[in-house]
């Protein structure tokens, strides 16, 4: 499930209500007896109202206002003031909230230290009223520490799960978009081209002395119709693949691969592609448009490289299992292209390869690149 700014609030608002009922039974009988019952009714208001809480960001999906997170912070610190009063080790329970807090995201960037930096200034004035009212609380045993222990590795174990993933996400659309826009860059020449063109046509028409006929003008035009239909083509797919959106449903395979390659056309024109039989399956038309496109801008830029006298890419099915493979030779790691993309592609490829599901295998031979792809359900 993807994590977003109100889904995570609603989760850590969750939590506090889940972790502070856990805690109830049996501390309430450690606390002080004429206590007690102030002991739970804090404890139970806390739960209401990190409940409301979690609801509210999870069914109101307005993660621009910065006021319920006030509330959650300011509710987070007075909870655990109000809790040092009755039990001891209070203030890992304020670390917890901290570190909890600190992924929400929040407009005003100055919200979460300020308003957690008063709650430290509130420990300590606390402190210094306990000792002058000479206040004592029950003494902390080793089931404090294990439930703190406890605590804080569910806390970090989440938090660097989704710092993970969210890093990776953000790492795969940026490179997706170089890919992409090193590509789109050659296209300008293309299109600048092709917007000159009508131009020196009228100016050639136009000139003294024209020898113009009717079947040259309609051949120029012709020629520049194709070349607007190309960029139109290849802009629709970079579009395509540049916003891909899960959805797994029925793929024809050639079609996708020929959509990635339409937007290499002119670097491809000079490498010799085998055709790939038509074939459904079951996946996700963006991404596996995706997949083919860094496979043969791989190639492509190991074919330029290296200057491959004859370069070929192959692309087959054996059995149930697609196979790319191409005749770059070994790859010089060493060595990247101007637009400095050169590797980028295999990672991006493992991404997407992930995120379909499919069991693949990739590997660089003496020969070339070589990737065998097993779709997860049987093709048709």
């Amino acid at each position: 499930m993807k994590i977003n700014s109100f889904s995570f609030p609603a989760a850590v608002s969750l939590a506090a209500a889940l972790l502070t009922s856990i805690t109830i039974y049996p501390d309430v009988f450690r606390v002080e007896p004429h206590l007690q019952s102030l002991y739970l009714a804090s404890k139970v208001g806390f739960i209401l109202l990190t409940l409301v809480m979690s609801a509210f960001f999870y069914f109101s999906r307005r993660p621009e206002g910065d006021t319920p997170r006030f509330i959650l912070f300011v509710a987070c610190i007075a909870y655990c003031l109000s809790m040092m009063w009755f039990l001891p080790l209070y203030e890992a329970a304020y670390l917890q909230c901290a570190i909890g807090c600190a992924f929400i995201k929040t407009k005003r960037q100055w919200l979460f230290p300020s308003v957690f930096g008063f709650g430290v200034l509130g420990f300590l004035a606390m402190y210094e009223l306990q000792d002058q009212l000479n206040w004592t609380v029950p003494p902390h045993s080793r089931k404090d520490w294990m439930t703190i222990i406890l605590f804080f590795f569910i806390l970090t174990w989440i938090i660097q799960n989704y710092a993970i993933n969210t890093s990776r996400r953000e790492k795969e659309r940026l490179m997706r978009l170089s890919r992409i826009g090193h590509e789109t860059q050659r296209l300008l020449h293309d299109v600048k081209g092709m917007l000159s063109s009508p131009i020196l046509l009228f100016e050639s028409i136009n000139a003294d002395g024209s020898q113009w006929t009717f079947e040259g003008y309609k051949a120029q035009v012709q020629n520049l119709n194709n070349e607007m239909k190309h960029v139109r083509d290849v802009l629709r797919s970079v579009n395509l693949m540049s916003k891909p959106q899960k959805d797994i449903r029925e793929v024809c395979v050639s079609q996708a691969f020929a959509n990635a390659s339409q937007i290499l056309e002119r670097r491809l024109k000079n490498i010799e592609i085998s055709s790939l039989p038509g074939r459904l399956v079951q996946s996700d038309e963006d991404v596996l448009r995706s997949v083919f496109f860094n496979l043969l801008l791989n190639s492509v830029e190991a074919f330029e490289r290296k200057k491959t006298p004859s370069p070929a890419i192959k692309v087959f099915w054996k059995n149930e299992t697609l196979i790319y493979q191409d005749n770059a030779g070994t790859p010089s790691f060493d060595i990247k292209d101007e637009g400095g993309n050169s590797g980028i592609g295999l990672e991006i490829l493992h991404a997407d390869l992930h995120d379909l599901g499919i069991s693949a295998r990739i590997s660089l031979e003496s020969s070339g690149l070589h990737v065998s792809m097993r779709f997860p359900t049987k093709t048709v």
